[in-house]
């Protein structure tokens, strides 16, 4: 499991100025392979295949996101995944 926090800048958000769904991906990804590496030992060829996320509250530029990604098992080529993204009040957002 990996945890981490993320402040929101502006070139990370969309033009209602909340994060862009895109960014959240791409958190998302980054912290998926870096769970995956810890549980897999290291393991290079472990690849994104489906992600989904469920929009729940935006994030405004200026806040700090808490990012959690537990890496639940893995194959030779695919690990599986669980994450959140919480606001500065702990409010689960993504």
């Amino acid at each position: 499991r990996v945890i981490f926090s993320f402040n929101v800048e502006a070139s990370d958000c969309n033009t209602w100025g909340t994060i862009h769904g895109g960014c959240v991906f791409t958190i998302f990804n980054a912290a998926g392979k870096i769970a995956t590496a810890v549980v897999a030992n290291g393991a290079k060829n472990i690849v994104s295949t489906d992600l989904t996320t469920n929009y729940l509250s935006g994030v405004p530029v200026g806040s700090t996101i808490s990012v959690e990604m537990e890496c639940l098992r893995t194959t030779k080529s695919i690990g599986f995944l669980r994450g959140s993204i919480r606001d500065e009040k702990s409010m689960l957002c993504y």
